[in-house]
């Protein structure tokens, strides 16, 4: 995710990225990492639930 934010912000000070597109890639990556870390504590969720029964 670090070499993402710093491509953009490279970007970004280059002049190739206006501020909204800017502000749409880091809502997206937001988004994704979100994502991504609601599904490791979902799964952690389960195997929980599994050690517990």
């Amino acid at each position: 995710m670090q070499h993402q934010l710093t491509a953009a912000w490279e970007k970004y000070n280059d002049k190739k990225l206006s501020s909204k597109e800017l502000l749409q890639f880091l809502g997206k990556l937001n988004r994704k990492h979100s994502q991504k870390e609601w599904q490791e504590v979902e799964e952690s969720g389960a195997a929980e639930e599994v050690e517990s029964d």
